[in-house]
């Protein structure tokens, strides 16, 4: 049995935020579109979050807003029951607490009339000028 820190050791498990997974996910269905194309500069994707309902469910907002859908409470209720994952992500009642997630502090990074600007730099990534006034403080 191999001794804890052992290189290769692959019972532990990685450190995650179920609470900053839940935050993206609660964001996307406030401001779909802004928050995915974020999500897409930063590439963020599914394999990016650790617990599996949460990639069932950016996979699901990803495409749902790529078919041009609202991703809301019903209809991606109603999506993920036509695909036969809504029981596998925990059923409706998994969906709710993820739609009111989103916290103040979100609501903050996403507002409009509030933007944190910061100055460009060389090393920003393609299209990081679009969400300048997204940034965190």
């Amino acid at each position: 049995m191999a001794a804890t820190g052992t290189p290769g050791r692959t019972d532990r498990i990685p450190p995650y935020s179920e609470e900053a997974e839940r935050g993206v996910l609660g964001s996307l269905m406030l401001d779909t579109e802004r928050v995915l194309d974020m999500c897409r500069v930063g590439q963020l994707g599914p394999q990016s979050f650790y617990v599996p309902a949460h990639q069932i469910l950016f996979e699901t907002f990803s495409q749902m807003a790529d078919e041009g859908r609202p991703v809301d409470l019903l209809s991606v209720g109603e999506y993920l029951k036509t695909a036969g994952l809504l029981e596998r992500i925990g059923g409706h009642q998994f969906l709710t607490p993820c739609g009111f997630h989103a916290d103040s502090g979100t609501r903050r990074l996403l507002h409009p009339a509030r933007p944190r600007e910061r100055p460009a730099t060389h090393n920003d990534p393609p299209g990081a000028e679009d969400h300048r006034g997204l940034l965190c403080p």
